[in-house]
């Protein structure tokens, strides 16, 4: 893994990849998205609960 990193091997890969996650908004870790819901950051339990329930009722298309 090491050498893996020193030598860039998966460099272009992981570029790519965070320039997709741009693309969504997604800015920071952890970021989570639930339907077209995007939330960064540590969340508390109420948070995901509502976007469960409103993911579930109303029936969200996912983003990707």
């Amino acid at each position: 893994m090491v050498k893996s990193l020193e030598e860039g091997i998966y460099a272009k890969e992981v570029m790519a990849q965070y320039q997709e996650a741009l693309g969504y908004g997604i800015s920071g870790i952890p970021t989570f998205l639930v339907g077209n819901l995007l939330f960064t950051g540590a969340q508390p339990y109420e948070t995901f609960k509502m976007a469960m329930e409103l993911f579930f009722k109303r029936g969200c298309p996912f983003l990707v």
